[in-house]
């Protein structure tokens, strides 16, 4: 679920997300689920935009399947040894057996400077929304 916060959030005008931006607009996510292979995530927080128009804020995500989403991401490339090394870093920090004995880790998905980071390894470049 997520909400639209702002002046204007649900009659985008003249101006559209720059203007609902300027106006303290927000995304605040209840609830974000992604299941992709051996990642199961979900997560909430709170999105605004910067004034470069990247997404920026932070949402708490609780992650299933980490290790082995990390692995198969090094094992093709799409994660670097660094990257994959400090996400199992944090991840060995932060997880622990959930209520069904299932390893889940508990990680920021951190939205910054045009970057997406979780824990302290950075993911991907953040391009503009709009211009």
């Amino acid at each position: 679920a997520v909400a639209a916060h702002g002046r204007s959030a649900l009659r985008p005008r003249a101006g559209g997300l720059a203007a609902w931006r300027d106006a303290g607009g927000k995304l605040v996510i209840k609830r974000l689920v992604i299941e992709w292979g051996p990642l199961a995530l979900t997560a909430e927080g709170t999105l605004a935009l910067d004034q470069q128009m990247r997404p920026q804020g932070l949402l708490t995500a609780r992650i299933l399947g980490l290790s082995e989403t990390i692995a198969q991401l090094e094992l093709t490339k799409r994660l670097s040894r660094n990257q994959a090394a400090g996400i199992k870093l944090a991840a060995a920090l932060v997880t622990h057996p959930n209520a069904d004995g299932v390893k889940e880790s508990e990680l920021p998905l951190v939205f910054a400077n045009g970057q997406l980071s979780l824990g302290p390894a950075r993911l991907l470049a953040l391009p503009p929304l709009a211009r």
